[in-house]
């Protein structure tokens, strides 16, 4: 049924260029592909936009920046610190603790790159909270 909806209007489309006597300029497949697309976004209806769950963005404490760090379970949680500092960074992922889990948490760490949020204000001397937004180049490295 939709098909004979769409060849009617496509035949509309058609007897209205032969009435007003058009020179084809616009090859039928063209006008029938047009014609489809039309049909179906009527058939189909507006769309709705879905909501995003919330997530880690930015926020008042500052704007997410990447990371090159070492993810690991640490005696008081897990934390990422970041390499080259004596910065450690608060944060928990479910994904890169079960990594960690399956391969030994007390032997290996996971390096990588990490987009971190801010949670907390920084403060000199204290772990800051952060959500990670994502992370890549991860690998699995075993503690010295």
């Amino acid at each position: 049924m939709r098909a004979a909806r769409v060849w009617t209007i496509a035949a509309s489309l058609q007897k209205v260029r032969n009435m007003l006597d058009l020179k084809p300029t616009i090859s039928f497949p063209i006008i029938r592909s047009f014609a489809i697309v039309l049909a179906l976004s009527a058939l189909l209806g507006p769309t709705q936009a879905v909501a995003a769950p919330p997530s880690c963005r930015e926020t008042t404490f500052g704007a997410c920046f990447t990371v090159h760090g070492r993810y690991n379970i640490y005696a008081d949680g897990d934390a990422i610190w970041i390499i080259g500092t004596h910065r450690l960074l608060d944060a928990v992922d479910d994904n890169l603790d079960k990594m960690l889990e399956n391969a030994g948490w007390d032997e290996h760490s996971i390096f990588g790159d990490f987009v971190v949020c801010p949670e907390s204000q920084y403060k000199a001397g204290h772990k800051q909270s952060v959500c990670i937004q994502s992370y890549k180049d991860i690998r699995l490295g075993k503690w010295n």
